[in-house]
């Protein structure tokens, strides 16, 4: 078992007052076998009332409100969590059967839509990354492969991308951060027949541990392995996402598990800064008159309406 605590800042700079702010957060840790979540605190800007619900892809969900003019918003995450060995698919099972078993999965209801892949022009390099008898390997094997090739064929470069960059811009310039890696993976595996899903949160490197991405909100990819269920591969690193890595939100893409996103009334010019920060034991219980914490172990208000909408809209 490993401890960690975790400090997640996000803050917003307006250079000009805006009102009416519509905030949506994905910052509630995944709670599973695998990472307990032992205390979880939100601090915000005024302190606003925050609603919470679950999306399609069972991703809990805050929502808030800021009516007063203002001109800064800043909101903190503090983590404690115990991480537990992830258990990984056994290689022994029959290749072929598992790969039958993907082939039915792709009109079931919890699947379909971590099968459909973009149409780009990589496409037709990326069908020759594998022999045309890849089935002979397992699934879990290939994903392997192809988080390796992913990780040998792009290079690691901030600043160069952002959210918004299509899957033809990563391919031309060769080079990204993290989303991008996951991006081009979950094209990899769903032309492959592999349902994969994006994955936002944290990597948490011990001290001695050279890791990309870390300082920051982190993206890797989950694929889906018959009889033993969804595996982290995390391109950026070349490695599975174990005990060094903190699960946040799933999806088909970022925005899906966008930490934090919303919309504001006003004409201003927005500056953001995002810091995440592990280890640091003693940041619960902030003393601060202007942002008190929420504590998410305990029961909150649930939003029934916000729920059903954006099933929808994900559906759609």
């Amino acid at each position: 078992m490993r401890k960690i605590f975790l400090r997640h800042s996000t803050e917003f700079y307006c250079d000009s007052w805006v009102s009416e702010r519509a905030n949506q957060i994905k910052l509630y840790p995944v709670n599973s076998d695998f990472q307990k979540i032992i205390r979880h605190q939100l601090f915000i800007t005024e302190n606003p009332s925050i609603t919470t619900h679950f999306d399609f892809f069972g991703n809990k969900v805050g929502t808030f409100n800021l009516f007063d003019s203002h001109n800064y918003l800043k909101i903190i995450s503090k983590i404690e969590i115990e991480q537990y060995e992830v258990s990984m698919p056994k290689l022994s099972e029959n290749p072929f059967k598992q790969w039958e078993k993907l082939s039915t999965l792709q009109k079931s209801i919890e699947f379909y839509l971590f099968y459909p892949y973009q149409k780009f022009k990589g496409n037709k390099a990326l069908k020759k990354i594998l022999p045309i008898n890849f089935q002979k390997w397992s699934p879990f094997e290939i994903g392997l492969m192809l988080c390796e090739s992913v990780y040998n064929l792009f290079k690691y470069e901030k600043g160069i991308t952002n959210v918004n960059s299509s899957l033809e811009e990563v391919w031309d310039l060769k080079c990204g951060v993290c989303q991008d890696f996951s991006n081009i993976l979950i094209q990899m595996c769903r032309i492959y027949g592999i349902p994969s899903r994006y994955v936002s949160g944290y990597i948490c490197p011990e001290d001695h541990s050279d890791f990309r991405g870390s300082g920051a909100t982190h993206a890797w990819v989950e694929i889906y392995i018959p009889i033993h269920g969804w595996v982290g591969l995390d391109p950026t690193n070349n490695c599975l996402a174990k005990s060094h890595h903190v699960k946040l939100s799933v999806g088909r893409n970022y925005n899906d598990c966008s930490p934090v996103k919303g919309v504001f009334r006003g004409d201003s010019n927005t500056r953001l800064l995002v810091n995440v920060q592990t280890n640091k034991k003693n940041e619960f219980d902030l003393k601060n008159k202007k942002m008190n914490p929420h504590e998410t172990n305990q029961s909150a208000k649930s939003n029934s309406f916000a729920q059903n909408q954006e099933f929808i809209q994900q559906q759609q």
